[in-house]
């Protein structure tokens, strides 16, 4: 069946992702907030993917819980940042191309990733 408790584990990180980021922002600056998030939210998207098909399952949920804790923390970091330093009209125009490409890539996903591929190439294949 389903694994609703991997879910739930991995769902919670972005709650905890937020309260990080909210502590640590004013301590380490926002460019410093960011780079460091999403760069270790990066490997640990590139490490989930290479892992992923041999990894036990706890190392896998707490993968997968480090990858949205760190996702997290970035996103509200950048929330912050482009608040503060792009005008509305500029932040509403990258919004709205941001949509544009979330759903082109909702709509491409079950296109390039079938259930005939590895799990390390569709990690491969996220990091670009």
């Amino acid at each position: 069946g389903f694994d609703y408790n991997a879910l739930f584990i991995s769902g919670s990180a972005e709650l905890f992702g937020l309260i990080a980021s909210m502590l640590v922002i004013d301590k380490l600056g926002l460019v410093a907030t960011q780079f460091s998030a999403y760069f270790l939210g990066g490997a640990a998207c590139l490490l989930l993917g290479c892992l992923s098909g041999s990894a036990p399952r706890t190392t896998t949920v707490a993968l997968a819980f480090a990858v949205r804790f760190f996702m997290m923390s970035g996103s509200c970091s950048t929330w912050a940042a482009t608040s503060e330093l792009l005008p509305t009209d500029i932040r509403t125009t990258g919004h709205s191309a941001a949509n544009a490409a979330g759903r082109m890539g909702g709509f491409a996903a079950p296109y390039l990733i079938t259930p005939g591929i590895a799990p390390s190439s569709i990690g491969m294949l996220m990091m670009g």
